[in-house]
Protein backbone atom coordinates (compact mmCIF):
# COMPACT_ATOMS: atom_id res chain seq x y z
CA UNK A 1 0.00 0.00 0.00
CA UNK A 2 1.53 3.39 -0.94
CA UNK A 3 1.68 6.07 1.69
CA UNK A 4 -1.58 7.58 2.86
CA UNK A 5 -2.03 11.37 2.14
CA UNK A 6 -5.67 11.47 3.29
CA UNK A 7 -9.66 10.28 2.77
CA UNK A 8 -11.52 11.57 -0.23
CA UNK A 9 -15.16 12.34 -0.52
CA UNK A 10 -16.06 11.12 -3.98
CA UNK A 11 -19.94 12.58 -4.56
CA UNK A 12 -20.03 11.29 -8.34
CA UNK A 13 -18.63 8.24 -7.48
CA UNK A 14 -20.11 7.34 -4.36
CA UNK A 15 -24.01 6.63 -5.28
CA UNK A 16 -22.70 3.54 -7.19
CA UNK A 17 -20.44 2.32 -4.32
CA UNK A 18 -23.43 2.52 -2.04
CA UNK A 19 -25.97 0.90 -4.35
CA UNK A 20 -23.31 -1.59 -4.64
CA UNK A 21 -22.25 -2.06 -1.41
CA UNK A 22 -26.09 -2.29 -0.52
CA UNK A 23 -26.56 -5.21 -3.08
CA UNK A 24 -23.55 -7.07 -2.46
CA UNK A 25 -24.72 -7.37 1.52
CA UNK A 26 -28.26 -8.25 0.34
CA UNK A 27 -27.18 -10.77 -2.14
CA UNK A 28 -24.62 -12.10 1.20
CA UNK A 29 -27.39 -11.86 4.10
CA UNK A 30 -25.22 -9.66 5.28
CA UNK A 31 -25.24 -5.46 7.14
CA UNK A 32 -24.59 -2.70 5.42
CA UNK A 33 -23.92 0.97 6.65
CA UNK A 34 -22.68 4.20 5.67
CA UNK A 35 -20.14 6.05 7.90
CA UNK A 36 -18.61 9.56 7.30
CA UNK A 37 -15.34 10.70 9.25
CA UNK A 38 -14.24 13.10 6.86
CA UNK A 39 -15.28 11.36 4.26
CA UNK A 40 -17.75 8.53 3.43
CA UNK A 41 -16.63 4.87 4.49
CA UNK A 42 -19.02 1.86 3.56
CA UNK A 43 -19.37 -0.84 5.69
CA UNK A 44 -20.37 -4.56 5.34
CA UNK A 45 -20.53 -6.92 8.17
CA UNK A 46 -21.63 -10.23 9.59
CA UNK A 47 -22.41 -10.63 13.36
CA UNK A 48 -21.86 -13.79 14.66
CA UNK A 49 -23.91 -14.78 18.22
CA UNK A 50 -23.40 -15.82 20.82
CA UNK A 51 -19.68 -14.96 20.71
CA UNK A 52 -19.61 -11.48 19.19
CA UNK A 53 -17.67 -12.65 16.39
CA UNK A 54 -17.73 -9.61 13.60
CA UNK A 55 -16.14 -9.83 9.98
CA UNK A 56 -16.38 -6.59 8.01
CA UNK A 57 -15.04 -4.86 4.82
CA UNK A 58 -14.52 -1.26 4.80
CA UNK A 59 -14.57 0.46 1.44
CA UNK A 60 -13.18 4.20 1.16
CA UNK A 61 -11.47 6.11 -1.19
CA UNK A 62 -7.72 7.90 -0.02
CA UNK A 63 -5.37 9.53 -2.02
CA UNK A 64 -1.87 8.29 -1.58
CA UNK A 65 1.61 9.38 -3.17
CA UNK A 66 0.37 7.19 -5.95
CA UNK A 67 -2.98 9.23 -6.86
CA UNK A 68 -6.00 8.88 -5.99
CA UNK A 69 -7.52 4.83 -4.78
CA UNK A 70 -10.19 3.06 -3.72
CA UNK A 71 -9.66 0.55 -1.21
CA UNK A 72 -11.29 -2.53 0.34
CA UNK A 73 -9.97 -3.22 3.44
CA UNK A 74 -11.05 -6.43 5.47
CA UNK A 75 -11.21 -6.92 8.87
CA UNK A 76 -12.26 -9.15 12.09
CA UNK A 77 -12.50 -8.02 15.78
CA UNK A 78 -14.42 -9.83 18.61
CA UNK A 79 -15.51 -7.93 22.21
CA UNK A 80 -14.03 -10.39 24.95
CA UNK A 81 -15.92 -8.28 28.12
CA UNK A 82 -14.24 -5.12 27.78
CA UNK A 83 -11.86 -6.09 25.81
CA UNK A 84 -11.11 -5.84 22.22
CA UNK A 85 -9.28 -8.36 19.84
CA UNK A 86 -8.92 -7.81 16.82
CA UNK A 87 -7.28 -8.36 13.25
CA UNK A 88 -5.19 -5.72 11.94
CA UNK A 89 -5.58 -5.31 8.46
CA UNK A 90 -2.48 -6.01 6.80
CA UNK A 91 -1.30 -4.61 3.40
CA UNK A 92 -1.31 -8.05 1.80
CA UNK A 93 -5.09 -8.56 2.12
CA UNK A 94 -6.14 -4.44 1.20
CA UNK A 95 -7.37 -4.31 -2.26
CA UNK A 96 -6.64 -1.02 -3.45
CA UNK A 97 -7.34 0.33 -7.40
CA UNK A 98 -7.22 3.77 -9.04
CA UNK A 99 -10.51 5.89 -9.02
CA UNK A 100 -9.66 5.99 -12.90
CA UNK A 101 -11.41 2.85 -13.60
CA UNK A 102 -14.35 3.47 -11.77
CA UNK A 103 -16.72 5.37 -14.30
CA UNK A 104 -19.96 7.14 -12.80
CA UNK A 105 -20.88 8.21 -16.27
CA UNK A 106 -24.09 7.07 -17.41
CA UNK A 107 -23.15 4.27 -20.10
CA UNK A 108 -21.01 2.67 -17.65
CA UNK A 109 -22.81 2.81 -14.35
CA UNK A 110 -23.17 -1.07 -14.12
CA UNK A 111 -19.92 -1.87 -15.44
CA UNK A 112 -18.89 0.16 -12.70
CA UNK A 113 -21.29 -1.53 -10.10
CA UNK A 114 -20.36 -4.86 -11.25
CA UNK A 115 -16.10 -4.18 -10.58
CA UNK A 116 -17.08 -2.73 -7.15
CA UNK A 117 -19.12 -5.80 -6.48
CA UNK A 118 -16.46 -7.96 -7.58
CA UNK A 119 -13.39 -6.43 -5.79
CA UNK A 120 -16.17 -6.67 -2.61
CA UNK A 121 -16.17 -10.43 -3.57
CA UNK A 122 -12.47 -10.39 -3.20
CA UNK A 123 -12.20 -8.49 0.13
CA UNK A 124 -14.96 -10.21 1.80
CA UNK A 125 -13.21 -13.52 1.09
CA UNK A 126 -10.43 -11.96 2.82
CA UNK A 127 -12.52 -11.14 6.04
CA UNK A 128 -13.87 -14.93 6.08
CA UNK A 129 -10.51 -16.11 5.81
CA UNK A 130 -9.55 -14.58 9.22
CA UNK A 131 -9.85 -16.93 12.05
CA UNK A 132 -10.60 -16.30 15.74
CA UNK A 133 -7.18 -17.77 17.00
CA UNK A 134 -5.51 -14.58 15.15
CA UNK A 135 -6.87 -12.41 16.82
CA UNK A 136 -4.38 -10.16 19.07
CA UNK A 137 -5.84 -7.52 22.05
CA UNK A 138 -5.76 -3.74 20.87
CA UNK A 139 -4.08 -1.57 23.97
Amino acid sequence: MSGFEGPLDIPLLGSLVAQAVESFAREHDLRFDLWHQNAPIWVVWKETKPDDYVREVQVAAFRTRDGEALFFIPHAYQFDGEKLKSTPATPTNIIQRPLQIFSPAQEEVESTRQKIQQLLEQAWSGAEAFRKSELTEQL
